[in-house]
This record gives C-alpha cells, sequence and structure tokens, in this order.
C-alpha cells in the first residue's frame, strides 16, 4: 500500500514561479507603504515648518524695523545739532 501512495515533495515550476511571484509582489506592497508613510509624514510636517520659519522671518522683520527707527532718530539728531557721526570723514571742497 505504501508503495502506491509515494509522497513526493518536488514542486512543479508553476508553483515556483507563483512563490515568487507573489514574494516580489509582497516586497513591492511593503516598499510602496514605506514611502507613504515617508511622504505623508512630510507633508503634514511641512506646515510646522512653514510656521517655524515664519515666526523667525516676522521677529527679523521686526528687528530691522526696530534699527531703521534707531538709525532715524540717529540721522534727525545729527541734522538737529550739526553732530557728525563718529567715524565719519567729511571732505571739505
Amino acid at each position: 500500500m505504501l508503495q502506491k501512495c509515494e509522497n513526493s515533495f518536488d514542486q512543479t515550476g508553476a508553483s515556483v514561479v507563483a512563490i515568487v511571484f507573489l514574494s516580489v509582489f509582497v516586497a513591492l506592497v511593503l516598499g510602496d507603504a514605506v514611502l507613504t508613510a515617508f511622504a505623508l509624514n512630510k507633508t503634514l510636517n511641512k506646515d510646522v515648518r512653514e510656521e517655524e520659519l515664519t515666526k523667525r522671518v516676522e521677529r527679523k522683520t521686526n528687528e530691522l524695523h526696530a534699527l531703521d527707527l534707531a538709525i532715524a532718530k540717529r540721522r534727525a539728531l545729527v541734522q538737529q545739532n550739526n553732530i557728525r557721526p563718529r567715524g565719519v570723514v567729511v571732505s571739505s571742497r
């Protein structure tokens, strides 16, 4: 009886092709999932980075405005008192 029902564990060509195809398909799906997660994370964090940059630009703009006001006050003081600013050489022609 055992001789009639021999077990054969050999794989046919079709099963090998199916296993290879499914393995490649699973690898591609996993790669797609990783790339999608990376892209979504980058996109969602983009707003946070833009807010930080906007705040930094606003602070620097305010600092520049304050410096412009200080320069304008200094120029008015110089013109009012006829004071020569330090480090400025006036040539007489």
